[in-house]
């Protein structure tokens, strides 16, 4: 299950295990039926889909915002701090969709595999 204010129009969540992008329909259809939505676990393949350039070990960059995924913890660090870098633990692509539209003002673009 998935909590509707956590998600924005163009999200992306599964529905019955099919990837959907969130609408104005998908909102209702979660509010009466959630139990068919739930959250899309954020691996490699996601972020490779959305733009990220694989780093050395677990670490992953696009501009100036990298995503660490060290054992079972995934954060969202923007890079162009001096010091210790602020991040945030995330472990869904909605997530990771909402920081980087807040962060940048964009949306990240999901690659299509061929």
């Amino acid at each position: 299950m998935i909590a509707l204010q956590e998600l924005r129009l163009g999200n992306k969540v599964l529905r019955n295990g099919i990837v959907v992008n969130v609408d104005n329909q998908t909102f209702w259809d979660i509010e009466k039926y959630p139990d068919q939505y739930e959250p899309i676990e954020l691996t490699e393949d996601w972020l490779l889909k959305m733009g990220f350039e694989k780093l050395v070990h677990k670490y992953y960059k696009l501009g100036d915002y990298s995503v660490s995924m060290p054992k079972d913890e995934i954060r969202f660090i923007i890079c162009n701090y001096m010091e210790s870098p602020p991040s945030v633990k995330i472990k869904h692509v909605h997530q990771l969709q909402n920081l980087f539209h807040s962060l940048c003002g964009e949306e990240l673009t999901i690659k299509e595999q061929s």
